[in-house]
């Protein structure tokens, strides 16, 4: 299939599913379904594909993407927002942070940054590298420190420490009160601007 070929497919797929999102969440402002299609990880990775193969990835040519991920709490996972970043810029990711807002208002708590690059004859793109996590305004508890909490809110979080062998925990400051096992590269970011921007 040519590169022309693939890429009227692939906006053809886009525009389906957007149109689609729309019929099915009427009643729901429009801004706000916008943001949802946006802010899709399928979507963004499709627009990154669509575009190595439309114009600015003719065969032949190595493409590569960087991506921001923002993770906030969520009710049972930790909510997700990707988007297109230039370069693992620390500061274009904090600066870009201050507009996410999530489900039930809740807003990031940190994020990673990953590259995606296609080499001349691949379909589709694949990561080809990852960065440790950045957590923003953050404490940064240890897991006796964890342990010898008493309060029944976090009994959770201590039985997985206990059981998972969590040597670091990363907790919100501000926002919803979050507990993140912290990997040994991973790194905690202070941010003045964005806790004055946390309800």
């Amino acid at each position: 299939m040519s590169e022309t070929r693939i890429a009227a497919a692939m906006q053809r797929m886009l525009s389906a599913y957007e149109t689609n999102v729309r019929q099915n969440t009427k009643g729901v402002a429009p801004d706000l379904i916008t943001k949802m299609i946006e802010e899709d990880p399928a979507v963004v990775e499709a627009r990154a594909a669509l575009k190595a193969a439309n114009g600015e990835g003719a065969m032949g040519e190595h493409m590569q993407q960087h991506y921001v991920e923002f993770l906030s709490p969520g009710t049972f996972m930790s909510e997700s927002s990707k988007r297109e970043i230039a370069s693992w810029d620390t500061a274009e990711a904090i600066r870009m942070m201050s507009g996410i807002v999530e489900r039930h208002g809740t807003r990031p708590y940190g994020f990673r940054f990953s590259t995606r690059a296609r080499d001349p004859n691949d379909l589709d793109s694949r990561e080809v590298a990852r960065s440790h996590f950045y957590y923003v305004n953050c404490d940064v508890l240890t897991a006796e420190e964890v342990l010898a909490e008493t309060n029944a809110e976090n009994r959770i979080m201590r039985a997985n420490v206990e059981n998972n062998g969590y040597k670091r925990i990363a907790r919100t400051r501000t926002g919803w009160l979050g507990h993140f096992p912290m990997n040994d590269a991973d790194e905690v970011i202070e941010a003045p601007e964005l806790a004055k921007e946390t309800p």
